[in-house]
């Protein structure tokens, strides 16, 4: 009789859970069992009968129990319960040393599997490469696979598709020897998805087919049900509406059958998209409802968040903005409860959506802020940039029309180009459609009618090549309209007179008629948002989008990691404090034992080579706390900043007793969320520069107080010393950046570069307000 790992290989889900059925005397025949579960999808049903039989392994010695909690965190990250996954994961940490190979890559990978569902990419990346190294070394070809198709996830998270690509096809080779089906579709289906990420429709229908095949074939419900639901998102993509909510209906009806709510709620959402595209409010509202109620239930505030902000910008669609402002009100409070930039961007995104239907202007004029600044600083938040930008645009033309000021025409114009090389990035090819409309029409008031053409000609073009059947029809038509306006512009006006050509060709009535379409871009917004669902048996596939983690969690890694900065760190760190320890431990040997047969001059040079090592090693421990903020995972909790400063206050009390420097608090906000450990180095160096740089010629005095701003607290230190020039108030925050001798100063050049990588892991900001020769006040803010 066949075994259960070789039943698993095999891919013969099947009979798995006979197998298991048979042997439930034992321990082994219990984990078989709800390892089973899992895998064939009945996640419930496993995670009950993990808790039934709790105590039996719980008692037992570790082999089993290690085996237990990893299984636990698994069926915790098919639940979506990432906080509980992590625990699991703490218990199996503080066993490291007792497991054997098997059990720490599993150990390992359950954890990179964590960090990349919390957008933790190169953490992620770290576990699961350590994890392939074991596996390989075991010598298991499956599991192999597995971490290779992990880490192909990771790049593909990262926007690395080529990379993605070839782990994918490593591990397609494996899976294909072995002949295990289900793996085999699983990674089909991944490769699928990059097409489809390189716009290449096409392709990934091509891919998504041959998985949905394979998988009718082998009869495993969650993996047909992910299936179809990829291919309804093509379909939506190619503008195919009808043939898309087919495919969405038959995946939810599958889900509801095994009972994933998780899944239930992902495909309720993507319906409720596409009864929004077809103008069926009420139904999609309806959907979104459904979806809400069960993200409720699973208790995640970003799910929770955004179908809050997909529910309200519906309502503001329908105009109907009192419903609308309960659910931004929930927004806000959502935004207030969690540290979560995310949840925040939701909240001001809506605000200002709300904000615009006013018929007060200073309300449009405050919208148009918000928008403004959503667009300038948050350039990889696709999801809420391309909307800001579209409204941020209409305000505009509105504004344009009214005041007719050349200069806002100009922005306009900037936007719209920025709006385009989004989609193209992004490979977005209704929203380039529907841009390239809108810029032809704003070549028209530009009074230029052959650019004009030209665009139009290139949105029939991108639809054709494309087969966005929908948009050939629709670009063809606004371009006959376009033919149609000149004949009568030509008639009746002048071209000089802007303002009637704009009139004329009614470009805000052209935005909010096309803005329903840019909207929504991603075609169901989340494109499978479980990417590790269940990590043995992929039941969601990789994915364009847990769009609202993968999309911001991934641009807050891309804008704090510089990894050829941190690999070299930490090289350093390993590799060169030896050699400078032995510099220190010669010339200090040297010093003692020869000293008596060396002159002046001689001892001189041993003192220098013994300081310059030591600054050297300063350096180096410096860089490694830099590197380690980069990379170190981060727990936010509530801090006291008067507890860290009293702590920090302390360490330099020789200083400032010596020096007789005054230190004064005032601290009415005292209570930030962040991560104590960056907090406490960031006030060391802000506090160590402060009473190093105090005054020469007047009694030193350093003022620490803080300060409220809307979310956020801004915790001021100023000392009144010798001040910086304002050309160098940004770079001083690079690393190795000094404006003083070392003999002026002592210092490593990197102590300010930590106080803003910390204070940027820490979804704050830094500055430096300063006057020569009187004062320099450096500030963090950090959220409440």
């Amino acid at each position: 009789m066949n075994s259960f790992e070789e039943l698993l290989e095999k891919g013969k889900h099947d009979e798995l859970l006979k197998l298991a059925n048979q042997h439930l005397n034992t321990l082994e025949g219990k984990f078989n069992k709800i390892r089973a579960l899992r895998i064939i999808g009945e996640v419930d049903d496993a995670m009950e009968l993990l808790n039934e039989y709790r105590m039996d392994f719980e008692k037992e010695d570790s082999k089993w129990l290690f085996k237990f909690l990893y299984e636990e965190g698994m069926l915790q990250l098919s639940k979506g319960k990432l906080d509980e996954a992590q625990a699991s994961a703490d218990r199996l940490a503080k066993n490291q040393q007792h497991m054997d190979s098997i059990d720490l890559s599993n150990y390992l990978s359950l954890v990179g599997v964590i960090h990349s569902r919390k957008g933790e990419l190169d953490a992620a990346m770290d576990y699961h490469q350590r994890s392939l190294k074991l596996r390989e070394e075991i010598g298991n070809p499956l599991d192999t696979a597995q971490i290779l198709n992990h880490i192909g996830i990771i790049y593909f998270k990262k926007g690395e598709l080529d990379t993605a690509m070839d782990y994918y096809q490593r591990s397609l080779k494996i899976i294909e020897e072995i002949g295990n089906p289900i793996k085999i579709s699983m990674v089909l289906n991944n490769i699928g998805l990059i097409y489809w990420n390189k716009g290449k429709l096409d392709a990934a229908m091509d891919y998504h087919q041959r998985s949905l095949k394979l998988r009718e074939e082998i009869g495993n419900p969650p993996e047909i049900a992910t299936s179809l639901n990829n291919i309804g998102i093509i379909y939506s993509q190619k503008g195919e509406l009808d043939t898309s909510l087919d495919y969405h209906r038959r995946s939810l009806k599958l889900k509801e059958e095994i009972g994933n709510t998780l899944e239930i709620a992902v495909s309720l959402n993507n319906i409720g998209e596409i009864y929004s595209k077809k103008d069926e409010s009420d139904t999609a509202m309806d959907y979104y409802q459904r979806s809400l109620k069960i993200r409720e239930e699973i208790g995640n505030p970003l799910w929770i968040a955004y179908v809050l902000q997909r529910i309200a910008t519906l309502f503001l669609d329908e105009q109907k903005a009192d419903q609308a402002e309960s659910y931004l009100t929930r927004l806000e409070k959502l935004s207030k409860e969690n540290d979560n930039k995310k949840i925040e961007l939701f909240y001001q995104y809506t605000r200002a959506r709300y904000l615009k239907t006013s018929v007060r202007n200073r309300d449009k004029v405050e919208a148009e802020k918000i928008l403004a600044k959503i667009s300038k600083e948050n350039d990889f938040d696709f999801d809420i940039l391309i909307p800001s930008l579209v409204h941020l645009i209409e305000l505009l033309i509105i504004e344009y029309q009214t005041y007719r000021e050349d200069e806002v025409l100009q922005e306009i114009q900037a936007h719209i180009d920025r709006l385009f090389e989004v989609a193209q990035d992004q490979h977005l090819f209704i929203t380039q459609v529907n841009v390239l409309i809108l810029k032809a029409k704003l070549a028209v008031v530009n009074k230029n009618f052959d650019e004009s053409i030209k665009l139009y000609d290139l949105a029939i073009s991108t639809a054709e090549n494309k087969r966005l059947t929908k948009y050939i029809e629709y670009a063809k038509s606004e371009k006959d309209d376009f033919m149609n306006d000149i004949v009568e512009m030509q008639k009746s006006i002048k071209l000089s007179n802007v303002s009637q050509i704009i009139q004329e060709v009614q470009l805000i009535k052209y935005v909010k008629k096309a803005h329903k379409v840019l909207l929504k871009p991603w075609d169901g917004e989340e494109f499978i948002n479980e990417i590790e669902n269940q990590p043995e048996n992929y039941s969601s596939g990789a994915a364009l989008t847990d769009l609202y983690q993968k999309v911001v969690d991934r641009t807050l890694e891309l804008q704090i990691t510089n990894q050829e900065l941190s690999d070299f760190t930490m090289s350093v760190t390993h590799d060169l404090r030896a050699p400078l320890r032995a510099m220190q431990g010669f010339s200090s040997a040297l010093k003692e034992d020869y000293g008596d047969k060396i002159d002046a001059s001689g001892i001189e040079m041993i003192k220098r080579i013994s300081q310059a090592a030591d600054k050297m090693d300063s350096m180096i421990r410096d860089l490694l706390i830099h590197s380690k903020i980069n990379q170190q995972d981060i727990k936010i909790t509530k801090i006291n900043l008067e507890d860290c400063l009293n702590q920090i206050i302390k360490e330099y009390s020789n200083v400032i007793d010596q020096n007789k420097i005054e230190v004064i608090f005032d601290l009415p906000s005292r209570y930030v969320h962040g991560n104590r450990l960056i907090i406490e180095k960031i006030l060391n160096n802000l506090l160590g520069n402060a009473v190093k740089f105090t005054a020469q010629n007047r009694s030193p005095l350093v003022k620490v107080w803080t300060e409220t701003r809307g979310s956020m607290v801004r915790l001021n230190i100023e000392d009144n010393g010798i001040g910086i020039e304002e050309q160098y108030f940004d770079k001083i925050f690079e690393v190795f950046e000094r404006l003083h001798r070392e003999d002026e100063f002592p210092g490593t050049g990197i102590g300010l570069a930590i106080v803003k990588k910390g204070v940027e892991r820490l979804y704050g900001y830094c500055g430096v307000e300063s006057k020569i020769g009187e004062f320099s006040r450096f500030w963090i803010e950090l959220p409440i």
